[in-house]
Order: C-alpha cells, then structure tokens, then sequence
C-alpha cells in the first residue's frame, strides 16, 4: 500500500506539471509526409491534417516559394491556395477550457499572375474564431489567439475566404506553419486541487502507516 501511495503522489505530480505544456496538435510543422526538395502536394491525407483540393505542403524552396525573411524551423509548411483552400486537424483536449492556439503565417511573393493577398479564416468546431489576411511578399508573423476547445475531440481548421488581388485572379496564397494548441493556466486553480489531492493523500499515508 505504501509503494501504491507513493505512486499516486508522483503520478499526480507528473501530470500537473506536464498538463499545460502539452501541444495537443500533432504534425504542427508539416514536416509529414517528408517531400524532396523544391516538391509540393495537394489535398495530402494520412499525416494527422486533412487538406482539401486547394491546399497541402510544400517544400522550401519550391515554384511556392516563401516570404522574404527566414522561414520556420523546418523544411516543409501548409498552403492555403485562394478561397479554395481548406485544411484541419481533429485534436483531443483532455478537458474543456480556453487553449492558447499559436502559428506562423506569410504570404506568397507576387510573380505578377499569382501572389499572396489571401483572406482565411482560423475555425474551431465549424465556428470561425478570427479572420486574418497576408499580402504579397510578406515575412513570417507569428499568430497567437485564445480559443475555447470541448472535452475530447475537437476540430481546428483553416479556411480561404477571399483572393484580394484583382490582378493575380483568384491564385493568392498563404504559407501556414508551425502550429500549437496549449491549455492556459487558470489562475492557479488546477495546481490549487492538485495540491489539496496531494495533502489528503499524505493524511491518508499517515492514517495507515503510523
């Protein structure tokens, strides 16, 4: 009983310290499935994202290309292709609540018939949680937002609004990457119980063992 006490209490612990460090989102890089250099792909499946006909991955350097300034850690990032463009991951929070969301966006350099003045917008479970727009040539921007996920299966999506360019058609295009959800810390409140869980424990350890 003693060695079982014992495990709970680190058990717990464990648990407390990791809960809010976790990235509930798999793949947030792009770096699956793994592509040669200058190879893109549309509508990729089976690596944790579903893209739709618009969108996918590609590697860098491509006929994609990327923004001026230094991309992500990595190789590969996902495209949105004009309003076309569509792809989302199922994530599992461990318990309802607010989670931070994190990622990097840019723009798509304007080769005169096609560039990156995209609308998108950023969904959770179908309900669209901000709008956001890159323009031509556009360095890397970090994105962070406060998004209220369910227990258990959620989806997050990114979606094509509208190409803003008359001149470049309907082909504009945003480079996403780098992709986090994380739940954020209550006030307190979690480690408030956890730490009441552990007392009640040692109480009970000294009820058996004195």
């Amino acid at each position: 009983m003693k060695n079982q006490l014992k495990m709970i209490v680190s058990a717990l612990a464990l648990v407390g310290c990791q809960a809010y460090g976790q990235n509930l989102v798999l793949n947030g890089s792009f770096e699956s499935p793994p592509l040669g250099p200058t190879v893109y792909e549309y509508g990729v499946t089976g690596y944790d994202w579903d893209f739709g006909i618009g969108s996918g991955i590609t590697a860098l350097p491509s006929a994609w290309d990327w923004s001026g300034s230094a991309p992500p850690p990595g190789a590969q990032v996902a495209f949105l292709q004009s309003a076309a463009g569509d792809f989302s991951q199922i994530v599992d929070a461990p318990s309802a609540g607010t989670y931070a969301l994190s990622f990097m966006d840019a723009g798509r350099p304007d080769f005169g018939p096609y560039g990156g003045d995209l609308t998108y917008q950023v969904l959770i479970n179908g309900v669209g949680v901000d709008t956001l727009s890159t323009v031509s040539g556009q360095g890397w921007n970090t994105i962070s937002l406060n998004v209220s996920l369910s227990n258990g299966l959620n989806t997050l999506e990114f979606q094509g609004v509208s190409a803003n360019n008359p001149y470049h058609g309907s082909d504009d295009s945003a480079f996403i990457d780098d992709v986090s959800l994380t739940a954020v810390p209550d006030g307190g409140l979690t480690f408030a119980l956890l730490g009441g869980a552990l007392v009640g424990l040692q109480a009970l350890r000294r009820k058996l063992f004195v």
